[in-house]
């Protein structure tokens, strides 16, 4: 491959350092400031879900320049990407006219 390196978007790994950090910080604090209660239990349980979406988060906002690491100007070259056509999908026939409505007598 090339060594040529294109400027391209970098991931934001000090925003996933922070998240993680706070996490580990809130955790700490909850686990020796507070006593045993249902309060301390809900502490542990919501900052690890709160973290996991944060970092869920982190990867989404980051998605593209994390897929971009490593690549250089001249990797397209050396890409194959092979689409699949699919059957085309049978249309439907055309609903007929609904028929008009006639009163029976008996």
């Amino acid at each position: 491959m090339c060594n040529e390196r294109r400027r391209q978007p970098q991931p934001r790994w000090g925003r996933l350092y922070t998240i993680v950090a706070g996490g580990a910080l809130g955790t700490a604090l909850a686990r020796s400031g507070l006593a045993v209660s249902p309060l301390r239990t809900a502490a542990l349980v919501v900052i690890p879900a709160l973290v996991a979406l944060a970092m869920a988060w982190w990867v989404a906002t980051n998605r593209v320049a994390l897929d971009l690491t490593g690549w250089c100007d001249c990797a397209g070259g050396s890409v194959t990407v092979r689409v699949v056509a699919a059957a085309p999908v049978p249309r439907l026939a055309a609903r007929p006219a609904p028929a008009e409505r006639t009163t029976l007598l008996v």
